[in-house]
């Protein structure tokens, strides 16, 4: 019976704290001078592992498996996003071949086949904050966060200079939505299809299926862009005939994007969906003046206002059942943007910017009334 890959994992691990020192099937010793990290994007396992073999010190990933056939079965052998793997690692050895790359190159491969018995043992942990007292700990923090809010405030002054101040905003909403994967192309995103776009749109009397057309066909991932045939929707049938019809301009690729262990909840896909109906919220003020009227109801009263139902937008037709085109969640998603992502929305772009913003307007009730949100 096979070992399962997360025990592998774990049985590696334990045995990096103390043994960094291992030997190949081929007899080569190997010294793993950085185990590296976990990779939650496409390729190895762990990232950023630098291992020395003789003389040559590299750097890479780590791949693991349960047996050393997995690298085949697996199809890494043909895939060139595991070409960064400096180091195959499993538990059996199944079969003699070597572990090629799909570029040609072979790299080593350690077989850990250890007593399964010593894997019952739990390994042991310490909390790297145990033994503090807790007032230091809240102070820590306390400091922490401010430096963090600062941090971000300082940028958002920045980019209010230097581009318009919706646009700044805009900016960066998107790249909240993008998470650590998306962030890149949905700035890019927001570059190719600046606000004002949607302000000419308005006059023109557009709704929301053509800024979801645009959106989508923009960031390069309607179906027709990325060879899906799933057409025969007549929502997606209405999304493509209106993308035809824009002014040609150079849209970006999908490959653009980062779909790769992605949570259907967070698939750039829903979140731009949920875009094009925030775009359609903030049509009728501006996105910075329809912010200002609700943040200043906080000068005026000791009141708890809620931000967050300005951003959450609830799942309907098509996306109340879908996360991507032509794939159906296993349950149905009740938001395109929740609560929860539209609480780090509000802590880490809305405070921040509107911090910067009523710095820059010289409105000090308003900032001391922001940085109190902040912190509570």
């Amino acid at each position: 019976m096979d070992v399962p890959e997360s025990e592998v994992v774990r049985v590696w691990l334990k045995q990096m704290e103390t043994q960094r020192k291992v030997v190949t099937t081929d007899g080569q010793s190997v010294d793993v001078i950085y185990v590296g990290r976990f990779n939650d994007s496409s390729g190895g396992d762990f990232r950023d592992a630098v291992v020395s073999v003789g003389d040559n010190v590299n750097q890479g990933c780590i791949e693991i498996h349960s047996c050393t056939s997995g690298w085949e079965t697996h199809g890494h052998s043909r895939d060139p996003k595991y070409n960064k793997v400096v180091l195959h690692v499993a538990w059996r050895q199944d079969n003699c071949s070597k572990t090629r790359l799909e570029d040609g190159r072979i790299i080593p491969t350690v077989v850990l086949d250890k007593d399964p018995g010593s894997m019952a043992e739990e390994v042991e942990r310490v909390l790297p904050c145990q033994g503090i007292q807790s007032f230091r700990l809240a102070a820590c923090l306390e400091r922490l966060g401010k430096s963090r809010l600062e941090e971000k405030a300082e940028r958002f002054r920045v980019d209010i200079q230097t581009m318009e101040a919706e646009q700044a905003l805009f900016a960066g909403l998107l790249e909240a939505l993008g998470y650590s994967k998306n962030k890149g192309p949905f700035l890019e995103l927001a570059r190719r299809m600046p606000l004002k776009i949607f302000s000419s749109m308005a006059r023109d009397g557009e709704g929301l299926l053509n800024v979801q057309a645009r959106l989508l066909g923009q960031a390069g991932l309607l179906p027709a862009q990325r060879g899906l045939d799933c057409t025969s929707e007549d929502y997606i049938q209405e999304l493509e005939k209106i993308w035809i019809k824009c002014v040609p301009v150079q849209a970006m690729s999908h490959r653009e994007w980062d779909l790769f262990k992605v949570r259907p909840g967070n698939y750039p896909v829903r979140r731009i969906i949920a875009l094009a109906s925030l775009i359609i919220r903030f049509r009728r003020y501006g996105w910075v003046e329809t912010w200002r009227r609700v943040l200043g109801k906080l000068t005026c009263q000791e009141s708890q206002v809620d931000l967050l139902p300005l951003l959450m937008v609830r799942s309907e037709g098509y996306w109340s059942s879908h996360y991507d085109f032509s794939t159906i969640q296993a349950k149905n998603g009740r938001w395109l943007l929740g609560r929860e992502r539209a609480t780090e929305i509000v802590v880490n772009v809305v405070l921040p910017y509107f911090i910067a913003w009523s710095r820059l307007q010289g409105e000090k009730v308003l900032t001391g009334a922001l940085e109190k949100l902040y912190y509570r």
